[in-house]
């Protein structure tokens, strides 16, 4: 999983944060129907696509209080069906993740056999996402064993894989914008990734699209960053051609301002806690 899609907590109002950490809580609480181990799998990236989702859904999401194992009180959380969704999407990602490291030699490889039983489950609970995943797996791969060396090429696996995870089982009308939000989201997660990992898999000799470019790290930030930008910026148009029922200034605080933040986060090499709460 990746982390990179949160809001820019400062400039979110007191009601904001709250529902903010309320979906978060919520995704929580849906993969704890997997077994409770899984809910250490949550991420900020599908968290967001849980505000989003129930931004364009015509009911008002279910907000009930849920027990917290980690503090161990009752914390609202946001339920509904596109909690389920964005659990058992992180099942799904995670044991993408694992193969994924396992070709580098990484340890994660080694969580998929506890990851499996709950990969299963999510997969029957929603066809298609599985096939969707191991699509771009096998795209993925073919281009980094060929030592792909441009990074829109690159990145257009995944963001044809996030393309179809935002848009899974949207509204007829609303599928194309939030597929193209996801497709743009998507490419801005591989290359701010790609930045994020570059110092790491400069040294462990892995595959990385910038290194294959053949720039330093300084000339893939100088090269990266309008492009982040113009993603940023297509993903906040498609959402403006939606007419969102809810949740409008959330997704605008991480879209307009979260984004950016991390962008700059990770050009200049700067971490924060990766955790809301």
């Amino acid at each position: 999983m990746f982390g990179y899609v949160r809001p820019y907590r400062p400039e979110l109002t007191l009601r904001q944060d709250a529902l903010y950490r309320a979906h978060y809580c919520g995704v929580c609480h849906a993969l704890s129907a997997y077994g409770l181990p899984y809910r250490s799998l949550l991420r900020y990236d599908l968290a967001f696509l849980s505000v989003v989702r129930c931004g364009l859904e015509a009911e008002e999401p279910q907000l009930r209080p849920r027990l917290c194992p980690a503090r161990l009180r009752r914390l609202p959380s946001v339920q509904g069906e596109s909690a389920a969704l964005c659990a058992g999407l992180h099942l799904l990602l995670a044991m993408e993740q694992c193969r994924d490291d396992g070709r580098d030699g990484g340890a994660h490889a080694l969580l998929a056999p506890l990851l499996r039983p709950g990969e299963r489950r999510a997969a029957e609970r929603f066809p298609g996402l599985q096939a969707a995943i191991l699509e771009m797996d096998r795209a993925q791969t073919a281009l980094e064993r060929a030592g792909c060396a441009e990074p829109e090429e690159a990145s257009e696996p995944f963001s044809q894989l996030c393309q179809s995870l935002f848009a899974y089982g949207a509204d007829g009308k609303q599928a194309p914008a939030i597929g193209w939000m996801g497709r743009n989201l998507g490419r801005w997660i591989y290359l701010v990734d790609a930045l994020d990992d570059y110092r790491a898999d400069q040294k462990r000799g892995r595959y990385n699209v910038l290194l294959r470019r053949g720039w330093s790290r300084s000339q893939a930030v100088e090269a990266l960053t309008p492009l982040l930008g113009l993603l940023a910026d297509q993903a906040l148009a498609a959402w403006d051609s939606l007419e969102p029922a809810r949740n409008d200034g959330l997704v605008r605080n991480v879209l307009e301002l979260g984004l950016t933040h991390t962008a700059n986060n990770v050009a200049e090499e700067r971490r924060e806690p990766d955790g809301p709460l």
